[in-house]
């Protein structure tokens, strides 16, 4: 009762609030069921239900052809089932009335291994001979059928044990768990069917294996086993009655959308959009492949960082856990932070003469590296990879943690101002961009440059691999995002476009198929990779005199994260363009942000010369902008 009452105060309280792109409702009340328990998918009826939903779906899709086929593939499965029945009532009624060469031919005809079953049926009609004393018959049996099929025998020793049974007045002298002619025929009838079941699924999983692998299994059922095990509860074949019930309109699609809105409902955060132009894009689900997964949009501060002595222009957060990130600032260092609890300045990686302009870091960690407005581009290895020697880095170090050290500098300070600096997913590739109109990739474990690419016609901004590393794609100040074949060092495609500014930064989503373009003119933009499209423009934060104010995906690709010159930094809807949330607190120009997923957590930094870090608390509101 306390719980339905908090849901229902819960429900008017979101009622009676203004109205909020996203509101975070927190756990809920109520336990969760096991999906698995809800029913048996072996059952016959649960799956002539599907059938028939899948079929009502064709129908109502126009799938008329597939609609027939499985109607003519379902009405022969039935058919077998149907036979196979009364095969099995027939070998019980065999077996029952001790009709033992009609017992044969049944199981000969229903089961694909039959030759265990037909040891234990002759098994049957020796010991009934034992019984009433027909040694000469029994003898008989033993030699002309269970000798042949000794080796399919529950075990080595029971034909001996069978062979035992002759010198002995009655069965129990040898078997004592002999309960005589009636009950042993109605348990080997049970145990007949529990064969048969098993048989079933066996052959089920056969064909499903054939079908997903292009393999069949192999092997064969333990009768053995199975008649000595208790016989599990037996599914009842699909009635005439259930057959004829009429499917309700559009089950299949009601099924699935209940299914979602229960993963919605008891989400760990659970979403109330209330506005009607993020309900679509905040809860509608683009596919049914995945589980539905709430992002946990960042709505409070967290902590604030000092430590740099001037203005901060970059961030990034070191590998995938999120509990590290390194920021450049104007004061010519690295800084190295410690994001858990708190948060704490970690070193103080030195070096550089000029304001650090970029940092990157590699997936696993270990790898760093920083471009700065001398030209510098220094690689930053940590553990094993950074043994080489370097001015003062790690100065600061505060307990245990990630030890970087100076690897190699990659840059030529003839080049001028190296803008941007990316790591490849593989770590083994470094991609920059600067002052001198020129995209260089570097080989991080020669420490080499291997290839110069040109074709911007003004600096270049903000350059990025794709996921595999085949790919560059660069912007610049001269309006222009180019995309780069790494190997032979072509460029494939240009976008250019009144619609793109001077480019300050680029982002690719993790699945390759977006990219975010940030421009000085006060919108950043959702290219669409493939059909090279300009498909959501995000508007609302200020972005004209700084140089350099860059914008990131968000929590699952679903929200996209940039700064701005009004000292906020804006969390927009990847597909509906609308503003989420303002987080507010730098005193500055917000110049870069970053997302840790695992960490669910948002770093940025600021003209003010600080690090926020940001996340989500029940408690704290959201402020959007209409």
């Amino acid at each position: 009762a306390e719980a339905t009452a908090a849901v229902h105060a819960l429900d008017a309280a979101a009622a009676a609030a203004p109205a909020l792109a996203l509101v975070h409702a927190g756990p809920t009340p109520r336990q969760r069921v096991k999906p698995e328990s809800m029913f048996d998918p072996n059952d016959p009826q649960i799956k002539q239900d599907l059938v028939r939903m899948i079929m009502q779906w064709c129908e109502d899709e126009g799938y008329y052809a597939t609609m027939q086929t499985i109607q003519d593939e379902a009405n022969v499965k039935l058919a077998e089932l149907e036979q196979q029945d009364a095969l099995m009532l027939r070998l019980r009624k065999c077996i029952l009335d001790g009709d033992w060469a009609e017992a044969d031919r049944c199981a000969r005809a229903s089961f694909r291994n039959y030759k265990p079953l037909l040891f234990a049926v002759y098994r049957q009609q020796f010991l009934e001979l034992i019984a009433v004393q027909e040694v000469q018959k029994a003898l008989a049996v033993l030699g002309k059928r269970l000798k042949p099929l000794e080796a399919h025998a529950r075990s080595q020793a029971e034909f001996k044990d069978l062979c035992y049974l002759l010198t002995c007045k009655n069965v129990q002298d040898g078997i004592a768990s002999w309960e005589g002619v009636s009950a042993e025929r109605e348990l080997l009838a049970e145990h007949f069917q529990t064969v048969l079941d098993l048989d079933d699924r066996a052959g089920d999983a056969r064909t499903e294996n054939k079908a997903g692998n292009g393999a069949v299994a192999t092997g064969s059922l333990s009768v053995g086993a199975a008649i000595s095990a208790p016989p599990p509860s037996v599914a009842v074949r699909p009635t005439a009655a259930s057959s004829m019930r009429r499917v309700p309109e559009r089950r299949l699609l009601s099924l699935l959308r209940q299914s979602y809105a229960y993963q919605v409902e008891f989400s760990p955060f659970h979403p109330r959009a209330h506005a009607a132009r993020e309900r679509e894009s905040a809860m509608a689900v683009s596919s049914l492949l995945d589980d539905y997964q709430c992002p946990m949009l960042p709505n409070s501060l967290r902590a604030t960082l000092w430590g740099h002595s001037a203005d901060v222009k970059a961030i990034a957060y070191i590998g995938r856990e999120g509990t590290y990130a390194a920021s450049g600032g104007s004061d010519n260092t690295v800084r190295i932070w410690d994001c858990r609890d708190g948060g704490r300045l970690h070193a103080t990686l030195e070096g550089h003469t000029a304001r650090v302009w970029s940092v990157s870091a590699g997936p696993s960690g270990r790898l760093l590296v920083s471009s700065g407005g001398e030209g510098a581009v220094r690689l930053w290895t940590s553990g094993e990879g950074g043994t080489s020697e370097s001015p003062r880095a790690g100065r600061g170090l505060s307990g245990s943690g990630p030890d970087f050290r100076c690897a190699h500098d990659l840059g030529d300070r003839r080049h001028g101002a190296v803008y941007s600096a990316a790591v490849s997913d593989s770590e083994r590739a470094c991609v920059t961009g600067g002052y001198d109109r020129k995209v260089r990739v570097f080989d991080l474990a020669a420490g080499c440059a291997v290839s110069t690419l040109s074709g911007h016609e003004s600096a270049v901004t903000s350059a990025t691999f794709n996921q595999a590393g085949n790919l560059v794609i660069s912007g610049s100040k001269d309006c222009k995002v180019r995309f780069w074949d790494v190997r032979s060092g072509l460029c494939i495609k240009a976008l250019s476009s009144p619609l793109i500014g001077e480019v300050s930064c680029i982002a690719l989503a993790g699945n390759g198929l977006s990219l975010v373009v940030c421009s000085r003119n006060n919108a950043n933009r959702l290219w669409d990779m493939r059909m090279a499209k300009a498909l959501v423009t995000f508007k609302g934060h200020h972005n004209t005199h700084a140089n350099f104010v860059r914008a990131r995906f968000g929590p699952k690709d679903e929200t996209v994260l940039g700064g701005s010159e009004d000292g906020c930094v804006y969390l927009w809807g990847a597909q509906s363009g609308a503003v989420l949330h303002r987080l507010r607190g730098h005193e500055g120009v917000v110049y870069d942000t970053d997302w840790s997923e695992r960490a669910s957590q948002l770093a940025s930094c600021s003209h003010d010369g600080t690090v926020r870090l940001w996340m989500w608390e029940p408690d704290a509101s959201y402020d959007c902008v209409d």
